[in-house]
Protein backbone atom coordinates (compact mmCIF):
# COMPACT_ATOMS: atom_id res chain seq x y z
CA UNK A 1 0.00 0.00 0.00
CA UNK A 2 0.90 3.73 -0.30
CA UNK A 3 1.66 5.85 2.23
CA UNK A 4 2.46 8.98 4.02
CA UNK A 5 3.32 10.41 7.42
CA UNK A 6 1.80 13.61 8.46
CA UNK A 7 0.89 15.89 11.33
CA UNK A 8 -2.70 17.11 11.73
CA UNK A 9 -2.65 20.78 12.56
CA UNK A 10 -4.49 21.90 15.98
CA UNK A 11 -7.92 23.62 15.93
CA UNK A 12 -6.50 27.26 15.52
CA UNK A 13 -4.45 26.87 12.49
CA UNK A 14 -7.06 24.42 10.99
CA UNK A 15 -9.66 27.03 10.58
CA UNK A 16 -7.07 29.69 9.63
CA UNK A 17 -6.56 26.86 6.71
CA UNK A 18 -9.71 26.15 5.96
CA UNK A 19 -10.20 30.00 5.16
CA UNK A 20 -7.19 30.43 3.04
CA UNK A 21 -8.14 27.30 1.18
CA UNK A 22 -10.16 29.83 -1.28
CA UNK A 23 -7.37 32.36 -1.86
CA UNK A 24 -4.95 29.46 -2.16
CA UNK A 25 -7.05 27.98 -4.61
CA UNK A 26 -7.37 31.18 -7.00
CA UNK A 27 -3.49 31.65 -6.65
CA UNK A 28 -1.95 28.13 -6.80
CA UNK A 29 -5.08 25.77 -8.48
CA UNK A 30 -6.22 22.77 -6.66
CA UNK A 31 -8.83 21.26 -5.31
CA UNK A 32 -9.86 22.40 -1.96
CA UNK A 33 -10.12 19.48 0.63
CA UNK A 34 -12.74 18.83 3.54
CA UNK A 35 -11.50 19.47 6.98
CA UNK A 36 -10.62 15.83 8.05
CA UNK A 37 -8.04 15.63 5.05
CA UNK A 38 -6.18 18.07 6.08
CA UNK A 39 -2.48 17.52 7.60
CA UNK A 40 1.08 18.28 7.43
CA UNK A 41 2.62 15.75 5.06
CA UNK A 42 6.12 15.07 6.56
CA UNK A 43 7.26 12.06 4.40
CA UNK A 44 6.14 9.67 1.35
CA UNK A 45 6.63 6.14 2.10
CA UNK A 46 5.66 4.87 -0.74
CA UNK A 47 4.58 1.25 -1.51
CA UNK A 48 5.21 -0.39 2.12
CA UNK A 49 3.71 -3.78 3.70
CA UNK A 50 1.61 -3.14 7.02
CA UNK A 51 4.47 -4.40 9.26
CA UNK A 52 6.57 -1.21 7.72
CA UNK A 53 3.67 0.87 8.33
CA UNK A 54 3.01 -0.02 11.35
CA UNK A 55 7.21 0.57 12.13
CA UNK A 56 7.26 3.78 10.57
CA UNK A 57 4.24 4.97 12.93
CA UNK A 58 5.83 3.93 15.98
CA UNK A 59 9.36 5.27 14.81
CA UNK A 60 6.92 8.85 14.17
CA UNK A 61 5.06 8.93 17.88
CA UNK A 62 8.63 8.33 19.46
CA UNK A 63 10.10 11.50 17.48
CA UNK A 64 7.03 13.99 18.34
CA UNK A 65 8.32 15.24 21.27
CA UNK A 66 11.12 16.38 19.05
CA UNK A 67 8.67 18.47 16.91
CA UNK A 68 9.56 22.13 16.95
CA UNK A 69 6.96 23.95 18.72
CA UNK A 70 5.68 26.06 15.70
CA UNK A 71 5.47 25.37 11.56
CA UNK A 72 5.52 28.91 9.80
CA UNK A 73 3.54 27.96 6.41
CA UNK A 74 5.00 30.48 3.92
CA UNK A 75 4.83 29.24 0.84
CA UNK A 76 1.95 27.66 -1.47
CA UNK A 77 1.56 25.59 -4.90
CA UNK A 78 -0.22 22.86 -6.27
CA UNK A 79 1.26 19.43 -7.44
CA UNK A 80 -1.04 16.86 -9.61
CA UNK A 81 -4.05 19.05 -9.09
CA UNK A 82 -3.61 19.39 -5.20
CA UNK A 83 -3.03 22.75 -3.63
CA UNK A 84 -0.35 22.57 -0.63
CA UNK A 85 1.13 25.01 1.77
CA UNK A 86 4.90 24.73 3.00
CA UNK A 87 7.56 25.68 5.52
CA UNK A 88 10.01 28.37 5.09
CA UNK A 89 13.47 27.39 4.01
CA UNK A 90 14.62 27.11 7.64
CA UNK A 91 12.01 24.45 8.54
CA UNK A 92 12.60 22.51 5.36
CA UNK A 93 15.60 21.49 6.39
CA UNK A 94 13.64 20.20 9.73
CA UNK A 95 11.03 18.03 7.78
CA UNK A 96 13.99 17.07 5.49
CA UNK A 97 15.36 15.23 8.56
CA UNK A 98 12.13 13.58 9.37
CA UNK A 99 12.17 12.04 5.91
CA UNK A 100 15.34 10.59 6.77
Amino acid sequence: MRAFLACLPPPECLARLLAWQAGLRKQAGGRPLPAAQLHLTLAFLDDVTPLQLQLAADCAEKAAPGLPPAIVLDRCGSWRGVGWCGPAARRRRWAHGCRN
